[in-house]
């Protein structure tokens, strides 16, 4: 549903609200909020998509100890 999308949506930025370094923030905001595929966010942000990957992957396990 809808309402159950936008409760998804909110989550995905108060979980993002933990990030304090903007290049992480970035990469996540890109790819949990506007929904953009990693090889779109990775030439965005000006890395490989593997290195954005693991970026990534960096990100959620620092989130999931705070």
């Amino acid at each position: 549903s809808v309402s159950r999308g936008l409760g998804d949506v909110y989550k995905r930025q108060e979980t993002l609200k933990k990030l304090d370094n903007p290049d992480e923030y970035d990469l996540m905001y890109k790819h949990y909020i506007e929904f953009k595929n990693w090889k779109t966010v990775a030439n965005e942000i000006g890395y490989s998509e593997s290195h954005t990957k693991r970026l990534h992957s960096a990100i959620v396990k620092k989130v999931d100890t705070q």
